[in-house]
C-alpha cells in the first residue's frame, strides 16, 4: 500500500491580525484563525484528493500536520463566554464562499 502525498497549504498573518491561509490559486482569509479551515474547504470543492495536510508559514516552519483533508475541513472555531472552542463546521445557508463546499456524510464513512 502506498503513501498518500502530503499536500502543503502556506499560512500566513496580515498586518491587521487576520489569518490568510493559501494552497495554488485558492485563497481563504479568516479574523478568528480558522483561514486553514476554510481553505479545506475551497479545496474539497475544487477536487483536491483527500489526503494528509500540513501547514507552513511562508519560512518554511511547520506550524501544523492532519492525517486527513477532509477531516479538517470539517472543524471551525466557535466564540463562547469561556473562550473560544473547535466546532463542527456548518455552511450558513446564503453565505458566499464555502456553501458550496458541503459533502455527503455517507461518502465519508
Amino acid at each position: 500500500m502506498s503513501e498518500a502525498t502530503m499536500t502543503t497549504i502556506t499560512i500566513s498573518q496580515r498586518t491587521d491580525g487576520a489569518d490568510v491561509a493559501t494552497w495554488g490559486d485558492l485563497r481563504a482569509e479568516s479574523p478568528r484563525g480558522c483561514a486553514a479551515r476554510a481553505l479545506a474547504r475551497k479545496m474539497i470543492a475544487a477536487g483536491v484528493e483527500d489526503g494528509p495536510i500540513e501547514a507552513r508559514w511562508p519560512c518554511g516552519k511547520l506550524s501544523f500536520t492532519c492525517h486527513r483533508l477532509l477531516a479538517f475541513s470539517r472543524g471551525t472555531l466557535r466564540e463562547t463566554n469561556t473562550g473560544m472552542r473547535l466546532a463542527r463546521y456548518v455552511p450558513f445557508p446564503g453565505a458566499r464562499g464555502d456553501a458550496e463546499a458541503v459533502w455527503d456524510d455517507a461518502e465519508v464513512g
